[in-house]
């Protein structure tokens, strides 16, 4: 079974290989019953961190980077994710800083040198769409859900910028309807209180 959040969670991906930076923040425990935080552990982040990586790239990781995740590498995950999650989010938090190496070819071309190791990797590749992507302007298209009981990743389709649930059938049906039950009970609760306070006639 995919690990990716977009097979997890049945989630839209956002476009190109801004969907990675999408799946880090996907890799929370989410969903009924509860699927496990991929970051939890090594054996788990180092299965996801190959998924995903063969998913943007189109290539299988080389036996070279396969190495096992170390407890210093998940916290770096960690610290990555929560970062990305205030960024996202507009939420204070601890700076995070990532080597980048690019090249140009003969054709003056300027692309990203990649390296092989897992976590640089992902480090690089996050920093440098979230780059993109805030030149661009998608980058205030990739939201988390406003439903607290979700939070999922999703990328922002609507023209205008305006979408706040990952699906607005599932969890912007969810939360208008716990919101007209709570109306409701403010309504009636006056009357009711009334009622049990009122003295025998």
């Amino acid at each position: 079974m995919s690990l990716l959040g977009a097979a997890r969670y049945g989630v839209d991906q956002a476009p190109g290989a801004l969907s990675v930076v999408q799946e880090l923040l996907n890799t929370t425990s989410k969903g009924k019953p509860r699927l496990p935080d991929l970051l939890s552990e090594g054996a788990l982040a180092s299965e996801w961190l190959r998924e995903v990586r063969e998913a943007a790239t189109g290539e299988e990781p080389s036996p070279s980077s396969s190495a096992p995740l170390t407890e210093s590498d998940l916290r770096r995950l960690l610290a990555l994710r929560e970062a990305v999650v205030a960024s996202v989010t507009g939420s204070p938090a601890s700076g995070i800083r990532a080597d980048v190496k690019l090249s140009m070819s003969a054709e003056g071309q300027v692309g990203v040198v990649h390296p092989e190791r897992p976590v640089t990797w992902i480090f690089s590749t996050v920093m440098v769409e979230a780059l993109l992507a805030q030149r661009s302007g998608d980058w205030r298209r990739l939201k988390i859900c406003a439903n607290p009981d979700c939070d999922l990743s999703f990328f922002d389709r609507s023209r205008n910028r305006s979408g706040v649930w990952h699906d607005v059938h599932v969890c912007g049906n969810a939360i208008n309807l716990r919101a007209s039950r709570s109306r409701r009970r403010a309504e009636t609760s006056p009357t009711q209180e009334g009622k049990r306070n009122r003295a025998p006639g």
